[in-house]
């Protein structure tokens, strides 16, 4: 068997290594021509980053350099846990089985902190989404559920409505389980 030699390419017509080198020069001056500009801005941002710094020392009524009081820190851890333990699968449900087969559940916004949900729903009909809203408002978890905006999406067929509806979130206590009286006894 001969061996066939393989050329790739002809030899003459790549580039030799000085236009390389005279590419790799051209890049380092053109940097070294925005180094200035490029410690400018850094130090324009250092000053920045400085003041909002003091903002955001005063925005709190401390003193800057001042270490935090421990209370604010554990009312804080404690809120955290408190919005850990609240019954999120409970809510979900709530609000996913309200809707039945002519609302569909687009978003769910929770805010443990305010106790409020928003809720972005997309109904077959006006009078499914009122009725979603109602259904919502009657259960235990949920109190003074408002529709707060609706529109009518114009460019489908069946001309469905998105409805925005707010909820102020309180959870009622769980019954106990099987846990919490099998904790109980001795």
């Amino acid at each position: 068997m001969n061996r066939i030699p393989i050329d790739f390419g002809p030899s003459a017509g790549r580039p030799s290594r000085r236009i390389a080198w005279i590419v790799v020069a051209g890049a380092v001056a053109g940097m070294a021509g925005l180094a200035p500009r490029w410690m400018q801005a850094w130090s324009q941002l250092n000053a920045a980053t400085d003041e909002h710094a003091i903002a955001l020392s005063n925005r709190d009524g401390r003193a800057l350099g001042a270490e935090p009081q421990e209370l604010p820190l554990h009312v804080a851890a404690e809120q955290a846990v408190a919005r850990l333990r609240m019954p999120w699968a409970r809510m979900l449900v709530a609000v996913e089985s309200a809707g039945g087969k002519d609302v569909t559940l687009l978003s769910l916004e929770p805010n443990a902190t305010t106790g409020e949900v928003r809720i972005q729903a997309q109904a077959k009909d006006m009078p499914a989404l009122i009725r979603y809203v109602r259904t919502v408002g009657a259960a235990p978890d949920f109190s003074a559920v408002q529709l707060e905006s609706h529109q009518v999406q114009l460019q489908h067929a069946q001309q469905p409505i998105d409805g925005s509806i707010v909820a102020r979130w309180t959870p009622q206590p769980s019954p106990p389980g099987p846990a919490a009286s099998a904790a109980g006894s001795p």
